[in-house]
């Protein structure tokens, strides 16, 4: 522990939800990551949400080794029930989330809370960082901060700089959970949620540092993966968003960047071109393509994009599907 922190308010419990399904292979290092925290008044909730596996008995292991830990299990009802069934449970002043095959560094939540007591932030987030191997490097300790008010860091994630939707990678106080729960069967829970919780609070802190690992696999890519319908379900969350700040101008082109990323995201899943021909997909690219094309503030792939899809949707599928293939996203 940093000799700032000696000095703080070290008292606030910290509560870890950890939604936990068919990840065997991966979740022993997960635990073991939020486990040896450096910052050690947390509860961590693991949520067995009727893994076929053996990470039910893996949950049960851990709470008889650890009286920090809580295990849930309860009928198998995806990402959002999980994640919900955790928060219900949770008694920390603060919350964060961590994938069952993903993994924290050691001093995750010790940078993010110290961030959040120096900036008096409701919310600090940590770069999120995909690895093929365990990778934490994290040897400073005068870490760079950046502090936005509730819209301007929605305005950001919008953007998806410094810092996107996941819920994940973030430290947040858990009453903006007031009220507030992730979708239960939606495609991209994060999108229909995380949003609510920046629009309540009063500021965020972004530190430039990495604290939240999660692993690339092939068959995890998101061209393997494929597309399915539900993949739309990311429109109406970019819908609600648009609907909660509506007449607040100066939100226009982040919006129009995030539903050009979420078509960027369909095409990346290679839909036949007929599904991509589908009415609302290509109304949004009509819609919101120039105001990215004209954003110096959108990433460089949206506005590449955005200037293919002037010349048809066969090629613009093409060249994302071919991007997204050789770099492996």
């Amino acid at each position: 522990m940093t000799e700032n922190m000696k000095n703080k308010d070290v008292t606030s419990l910290v509560s870890v939800v950890v939604p936990i399904y068919n990840v065997e292979s991966y979740l022993k290092e997960c635990v073991d990551s939020i486990l040896f925290q450096t910052y050690k008044n947390i509860e961590v909730i693991l949520v067995d949400d009727e893994s076929p596996d053996s990470c039910g008995k893996m949950c049960d292991d851990y709470e008889k080794m650890d009286t920090r830990i809580k295990v849930v299990h309860k009928k198998n009802g995806g990402l959002s029930d999980a994640r919900n069934a955790g928060m219900k449970v949770a008694t920390g002043d603060l919350i964060t989330f961590v994938d069952s095959d993903d993994y924290i560094s050691k001093d995750f939540i010790e940078i993010l809370f110290e961030a959040m007591l120096e900036n008096k932030s409701d919310i600090a987030i940590a770069n999120m960082k995909r690895t093929s191997k365990r990778d934490e490097k994290n040897t400073s300790t005068a870490w760079k901060t950046s502090n936005f008010k509730s819209e301007d860091a929605l305005i950001s994630m919008l953007y998806g700089i410094p810092f996107g939707t996941s819920a994940c990678g973030k430290l947040f106080k858990r009453n903006l959970f007031k009220g507030v729960e992730f979708p239960y069967g939606k495609f991209s829970e994060d999108l229909f949620t995380i949003y609510k919780t920046i629009l309540k609070s009063k500021s965020v802190t972004y530190v430039e540092f990495d604290g939240y690992f999660y692993y690339y696999r092939d068959e995890g890519s998101i061209v393997v993966s494929g597309y399915k319908e539900k993949h739309l379900e990311a429109l109406d969350a970019v819908d609600d968003i648009a609907g909660a700040v509506k007449g607040k101008t100066q939100f226009d082109n982040a919006l129009s960047t995030q539903y050009i990323n979420v078509i960027y995201d369909i095409a990346a899943r290679n839909p036949q071109p007929l599904e991509f021909r589908n009415k609302r997909i290509q109304s949004i690219l009509k819609a919101h393509r120039i105001n990215v094309l004209k954003d110096g503030n959108a990433p460089k792939r949206l506005r590449a994009f955005a200037a293919i899809s002037l010349f048809g949707n066969r090629i613009a599928l093409k060249v994302v599907v071919a991007r997204n293939r050789k770099w492996k996203v």
